[in-house]
């Protein structure tokens, strides 16, 4: 009874022992766990940037698929393995930005407002008349919401002349069709374009423009458009600003 005794009692004084020793290691548990919160915590970080950095180049591509005018309902199921239809890669209902919640997205009903989808087709009919008018061989290339720091470059000014131009757009821009080189900003305005503050981004824009020699021209909003009026305006845009480039080379 004694030995049993003395037995039970080693082994209490045994379980005891490593008790106290993990106690004692309290700073080290206390370390890892603030280890894996933090790495939890960068990770929830990273992750909607690296959604971001997929995403990127989503926007690219060109031409009209074959499967188009199906798509007009909705579109495309996306395919389980494989491509989608037409277009390359499959498309899904949801878009994983490395959160545990995917991101969902609706696709809009136009690109652009109602007075610019209106002022397009003026605008289609002229090209070929502007063409004519500036001796041009082919029709330019017409791009619409376009930011200006992807029309301009800062030569001097630093981060300051940047940060101008960086959240502002125009609305059309011609282009040349063989370098996308852009030749004329066309901006459409209507009355949100009549305020104080209106004004001063409108008149920022048109300097970095100028500065950069590329012409601008502003058309005010209307139910309805002369072509041969704009096309000869146009023109005369174009034509103002080959003389400025080259009077600057």
């Amino acid at each position: 009874m004694t030995g049993g005794g003395v037995r039970g009692r080693g082994g209490v004084g045994w379980r005891m022992h490593v008790i106290e020793v993990l106690v004692s290691l309290w700073p080290l548990w206390l370390l890892i766990i603030f280890m894996a919160v933090l790495l939890v915590i960068v990770e929830a970080i990273k992750g909607p940037s690296r959604g971001r950095r997929g995403r990127g180049g989503g926007r690219r591509g060109g031409g009209r698929s074959a499967q188009w005018d199906d798509w007009q309902g909705g579109p495309p199921v996306a395919q389980p393995n494989g491509p989608g239809p037409g277009i390359g890669q499959g498309l899904t209902a949801a878009v994983d930005v490395g959160t545990r919640v995917a991101a969902t997205y609706r696709r809009r009903d136009a690109v652009l407002t109602p007075g610019e989808l209106a002022f397009l087709p003026a605008l289609q009919q002229a090209l070929p008349v502007v063409s004519s008018l500036v001796g041009a061989t082919g029709l330019p290339l017409v791009l619409a919401h376009v930011r200006l720091a992807d029309l301009v470059e800062v030569e001097t000014g630093g981060i300051a002349a940047f940060n101008s131009v960086a959240q502002k757009h125009v609305d059309f821009v011609l282009c040349d069709p063989r370098t996308t080189r852009p030749v004329l900003v066309i901006e459409l305005d209507d009355r949100s374009h009549n305020s104080h503050h209106a004004r001063s981004r409108d008149e920022a824009k048109d300097a970095a423009l100028l500065s950069a020699g590329l012409a601008v021209l502003r058309v005010r909003a209307s139910a309805g458009y002369d072509v041969r009026k704009l096309a000869q305006v146009m023109a005369e845009r174009l034509g103002a600003a080959g003389q400025a480039g080259a009077a600057r080379s």
